[in-house]
């Protein structure tokens, strides 16, 4: 085999691997989410804690506005301070462009 070769195995195999990880990580991030709606009323310190462990860097808008509107109300229902919170102006903004585009 020459190197030429190897190197196009090589790169072959690593894309599909980080092909296939992206997809794990997609669905991984949307269970993780769904988990947190359903405990985000009753037990919101652990909605909080599957919330900070989903990684939203491959979210379109819709999803980090539903994302973020979901952390936001853990944090309402935990009673924390939301005066910090700027994404809740994303949030907002997102949502009145959705209803009046």
């Amino acid at each position: 085999m020459n190197v030429k070769f190897k190197t196009l195995i090589v790169l072959i195999l690593s894309c599909g691997l980080l092909v296939s990880c992206l997809k794990w990580g997609i669905r991984e991030n949307r269970y993780l989410i769904q988990q947190a709606e359903l405990l985000v009323e009753q037990m919101v310190d652990s909605a909080l804690v599957l919330l900070d462990a989903t990684n939203i860097n491959g979210f379109g808008k819709d999803e980090k506005a539903e994302y973020n509107l979901l952390r936001i109300q853990a944090k309402k229902n935990a009673g924390m301070d939301l005066a910090t919170e700027t994404e809740i102006f994303d949030v907002r903004d997102y949502f009145i462009h959705q209803k009046y585009p």
